[in-house]
């Protein structure tokens, strides 16, 4: 029987609600159930559009006692006042059981770069232990192409040991995607978010069904 491992999902509440959105950990379960959906990887909203520590330890809270939710991480680059030693931030996350990061660096007022001054220390850590990223460039709508694809193209071949799943890939991205999945096997896409008209079975064909996202990270 298919078992689905969601790793798009998201509680908490959020500055503009969208219809079906989640704002507690019961609702999302509620939902999982409708969908058969069996586990799920989780960030908080608050971590996204206010504050990434803040909201990460209130993800620790919501997801306690759940083993059908595996918590992820929103993080930024390693600078004083945010994050810091990056081997304290695994630390942190090994002892909390929380298996993936997350980076929506093109996000409102707090935009950073994904490139070797800005990230570099934090990649190694985080591929150190092999645990995946979770890469967000956002506005997945029709006709658009967020992803900043030089630094997918930096992030993949400098951390080949770290999963990079590019999220909200949008339409009209075939062309720059296909030689990205050729050439790195450590690149997965997000595809409740790839609309290129049969993207999917494209992909299934030339690079294989068995290409999906890995799960989360183990301790």
């Amino acid at each position: 029987m298919l078992s689905i491992f969601d790793v798009n999902a998201v509680v908490g509440t959020r500055s503009a609600v969208a219809p079906g959105s989640f704002t507690s950990t019961p609702q999302l379960l509620q939902a999982m159930d409708h969908y058969g959906i069996d586990r799920a990887l989780v960030y908080h909203a608050w971590a996204r559009e206010y504050d990434a520590m803040a909201g990460n330890y209130e993800l620790l809270s919501e997801i306690a006692g759940y083993d059908r939710l595996y918590g992820c991480f929103v993080i930024t680059p390693p600078h004083p006042g945010e994050f810091g030693d990056p081997a304290a931030l695994v630390a942190l996350m090994r002892e909390h059981n929380i298996r993936a990061v997350r980076m929506f660096p093109a996000e409102g007022d707090g935009r950073f770069l994904i490139d070797k001054p800005s990230c570099g220390s934090l990649f190694s850590v985080l591929a150190a232990h092999r645990l995946p990223l979770l890469l967000d460039f956002g506005g997945a709508v029709p006709g658009d192409d967020p992803v900043d694809w030089q630094a997918v193209h930096w992030v993949c071949g400098q951390f080949p040991r770290m999963p990079v799943i590019l999220m909200q890939s949008g339409n009209r991205v075939g062309r720059k995607l296909y030689p990205y999945l050729q050439r790195f096997p450590n690149l997965y896409i997000d595809l409740s978010s790839h609309f290129v008209h049969r993207g999917i079975e494209f992909i299934c064909r030339h690079y294989g069904a068995g290409r999906r996202t890995p799960e989360p990270a183990g301790r």
